[in-house]
Parts: C-alpha cells; sequence; structure tokens
C-alpha cells in the first residue's frame, strides 16, 4: 500500500470522520442535495433539520446510520435493485408467498414479516419508554424520519435510549433479511424483538 499521506480522498483533511465520507460520497453521487434522498411528501425543511440533527447524534453506530441512510436514499441492496444491477434473476420477495416485488419500502414496512416485526416491537417500546406506542401501525415515513412526534414527546433523559431503539430496529430488520435474501426461512419476528429490547438495555449500560 502506498504511504498514508500519498494519495488524496475527495480531498478531504486528515483524519476524516466517517460522516464526512457519507457526506461527500452523498454529494459526488446527488450532486443536487435533495436529489435521491426519498423524503416523505410533504417534508418541510424544518423537519428535515431536525431529522439530520437527530439522526447524528445519540449512541448509534456508523455501521447503524448507514443503514438508515440507504433507507433515506432508496439505495439498500434489495431485490429489486440487485435485478437492475445484474445480481439477482427476480426482484419477487423470498418472504412474500404472494410473489410481491422486493422494493425499499417493501424491505423495511411492506413485507408482513417486517410488518410483524415492527408490531412485536410495540410491547418492547412500552417497557423501555413506561408508555405504549400510540400505534404501529406507524407509516414508514413515520419510521424513516426517526418518529418525529414520539421522540419529541419523550423528555430528555429517554432520548438516548429512544435513538438506540431506532438505529438497532432498523439494523436487526436489514441483517435478518439480509441474511435470508437466497430465501432461506428468516428469524422469528417475535424472538428478534426479544433481542433488539435485550440490545437496546445492553448499550445504554456500556455507556454509563
Amino acid at each position: 500500500l502506498p504511504p498514508r499521506r500519498s494519495f488524496a480522498f475527495f480531498e478531504l483533511p486528515r483524519p476524516m470522520s466517517v460522516a464526512e465520507l457519507r457526506s461527500c460520497i452523498a454529494a459526488a453521487r446527488y450532486p443536487d442535495e435533495e436529489v435521491g434522498r426519498k423524503w416523505p411528501e410533504g417534508t418541510s425543511d424544518k423537519e428535515k433539520a431536525e431529522f439530520w440533527e437527530w439522526f447524528r447524534r445519540g449512541g448509534a453506530s456508523a455501521r447503524e446510520r448507514d443503514t438508515h441512510w440507504r433507507l433515506l436514499y432508496g439505495a439498500t441492496p434489495v431485490r429489486s435493485r440487485l435485478v437492475h444491477q445484474g445480481r439477482a434473476d427476480d426482484a419477487v420477495c423470498p418472504h412474500c408467498p404472494t410473489g410481491l416485488k422486493e422494493t425499499v419500502k417493501h424491505y423495511f414496512f411492506g413485507c408482513e414479516w417486517s410488518a410483524s416485526l415492527w408490531r412485536s416491537l410495540n410491547p418492547v417500546f412500552a417497557r423501555l419508554f413506561r408508555t405504549p406506542l400510540p400505534s404501529l401501525e406507524h407509516t414508514p415515513s413515520d419510521i424513516t424520519l426517526g418518529l418525529p412526534s414520539l421522540r419529541s414527546s419523550l423528555p430528555e433523559s429517554d432520548r438516548r435510549a429512544f435513538r438506540l431503539f431506532v438505529a438497532i430496529s432498523l439494523q436487526a430488520l436489514h441483517d435478518a433479511r439480509w441474511a435470508t435474501r437466497d430465501g432461506s426461512p428468516i428469524r422469528d419476528s417475535s424472538k428478534l424483538a426479544a433481542l433488539i429490547e435485550e440490545r437496546v438495555i445492553a448499550r445504554l449500560e456500556d455507556s454509563e
């Protein structure tokens, strides 16, 4: 390998953070900053700014932020995307018996398995934050933006736990689906919800 300082990456000064790298890659790929982002219809500039402030804070790992970033940009490697890239034979969701197309929205929300995971997370949320979710059937838009109405209603002491809850939930969903993209049996959603709860609690304890 060449010496560390013998080549440049996006002309960024060293040392560089993962967030800076992600920002440069996004800017290079989408010169118009709004192109590529799949903002839910009607999202205001204020809501976008609040999302990015929330997105960058808290205890989410770089890998978890990257998964959420891919959701927002429609860049998750779902089967419809893999077919377009010549890396899959068909775009059919491997976990839906009805043969529905696996899009980003279907991957995270529309598939019955994904929907069942969000339903299983209702009691987890109630135990973690001492209040039930108003309903989950939360819309995909709500979850994509980090459930803004919910997080604004929580006390400041719960904000870090809430950030971890969203990050770990999206990552666990993605990991389970990606590991079974060949159509092998996917993990029971209720058991995965219990594991998500354990991970949130463990990460909070580690940060104390």
